[in-house]
């Protein structure tokens, strides 16, 4: 899940392939890369670059990840 900050900036298609890059790490960490790759780096323009050297959000920025198979396969079905 992500702000309208996030989703100017990144797709559905985007979102996943940068997921899949991220196994072993946690949700927490999935989360902050994901608003890392996003917000991108400020360019000697000053403006902010992502990675693939699209202009980044101006926007507010925050996404969280949920792992639905954790849920699926939790013992405590209240999670």
């Amino acid at each position: 899940m992500g702000t309208d900050g996030f989703w100017d900036v990144m797709s559905n298609t985007a979102s996943c392939q940068e997921i899949s890059k991220m196994a072993g790490k946690t949700e927490q960490e999935m989360a902050e890369s994901l608003v890392a790759y996003a917000r991108g780096e400020r360019s000697p323009e000053m403006c902010w670059i992502m990675p693939n050297k699209r202009l980044a959000s101006g926007d507010d920025i925050t996404a969280m990840v949920v792992s639905l198979h954790k849920a699926r396969h939790s013992k405590n079905p209240t999670l």
